[in-house]
C-alpha cells in the first residue's frame, strides 16, 4: 500500500502521491452525496480507520528506514544484506494492504452504484487540478537529482573512477525521475478496478501489489548504486558517497 511512505521515499524529492485506493480523495465528498445518514457516518469511520492506519504505518515502518540508511552507510554492505531488509518489509506490507483493501470494500458496499459513481466523478475532478502542481515539483525534482548526481561522483578523485561513477549515478537518477514521474501522473482514476463499484479484495491487492513494484525497481537501483559505488571508493571516498546516497532515503 505505502511502500514509499515507510520504507524509503526514494522519490521524496517529488513527494510522490501514495495508493490509497481512492478511498482519502472521497472524504470531502461523502457527505454531500450519500443520503443515509447512518451509513454516511459508517463510511466516515471507516474512512478515519484508514487514516489512523496510514500514522500507524508510517510509525512501525520508520525502523525499516532506520535500518537502511544504516546498510546504507555501510560500505561492506551486500546485495544479500539488503534484500533480507526488503523481504521483511515487503511481508509488513502485504499485511496492511490486506487491511486497508477491507476498509476499501466495506466502503464500496455501504453506498449505491449511482452513489459512488457520483463520488468517483466528484472525486477525479479534484484530482485533475493538482496536475500543475505536480509539474512544477517534477521540475524542481530534476534539479534536486542533478545535484544528487554531483554528490555521487565527486568524491572521486581519480579521473577514471570519476566516470565510472558518472554512469553510475546518472542510471540512477534517470531511473528514479522515471519512477517517479509514472507515479505522480498515473491518474488512478482512469484505473478500472479502482473506480469499479464491484471490485473485489483480490483485485485491490493486484493494484497495490503492482504499484509497489515501481517503489521495489527504485530500491532496487539504491542498492545497485551502492554496490557499484562502494566498489569504486576508498573509506574516505565512501563517507562522501553514503551522505549523498543517505539524503534521499
Amino acid at each position: 500500500m505505502l511502500i514509499a511512505a515507510g520504507l524509503a521515499i526514494l522519490a521524496i524529492l517529488f513527494g510522490a502521491p501514495q495508493n490509497d485506493l481512492l478511498i482519502l480523495k472521497m472524504d470531502k465528498h461523502i457527505k454531500h452525496i450519500v443520503v443515509d445518514q447512518s451509513k454516511q457516518q459508517e463510511i466516515k469511520t471507516e474512512i478515519k480507520k484508514v487514516k489512523k492506519l496510514q500514522k500507524s504505518y508510517q510509525k512501525d515502518t520508520k525502523k525499516h528506514t532506520k535500518e537502511l540508511k544504516a546498510l546504507v552507510a555501510d560500505q561492506s554492505a551486500d546485495q544479500a544484506a539488503f534484500d533480507a531488509l526488503f523481504l521483511r518489509a515487503n511481508e509488513f506490507e502485504a499485511m496492511v494492504n490486506g487491511t486497508f483493501v477491507t476498509h476499501r470494500v466495506k466502503i464500496q458496499s455501504l453506498m449505491t452504484q449511482e452513489e459512488w459513481d457520483e463520488v468517483i466523478a466528484s472525486s477525479g475532478k479534484a484530482f485533475k487540478k493538482n496536475k500543475k502542481s505536480n509539474d512544477k515539483t517534477l521540475a524542481k525534482g530534476k534539479k534536486a537529482l542533478a545535484k544528487m548526481e554531483a554528490n555521487l561522483v565527486s568524491p572521486f578523485e581519480e579521473e577514471e573512477k570519476k566516470k565510472q561513477a558518472e554512469l553510475v549515478a546518472g542510471e540512477f537518477s534517470d531511473l528514479l525521475y522515471a519512477s517517479s514521474e509514472k507515479i505522480m501522473t498515473h491518474n488512478q482514476f482512469d484505473e478500472e478496478t479502482l473506480v469499479d463499484y464491484k471490485a473485489v479484495e483480490s483485485e485491490l491487492l493486484s493494484v497495490l501489489e503492482n504499484y509497489s513494484k515501481e517503489w521495489n525497481g527504485m530500491l532496487a537501483g539504491l542498492v545497485k548504486t551502492h554496490v557499484a559505488l562502494a566498489k569504486l571508493a576508498t573509506e574516505e571516498e565512501w563517507k562522501s558517497v553514503s551522505k549523498a546516497l543517505s539524503k534521499i532515503i
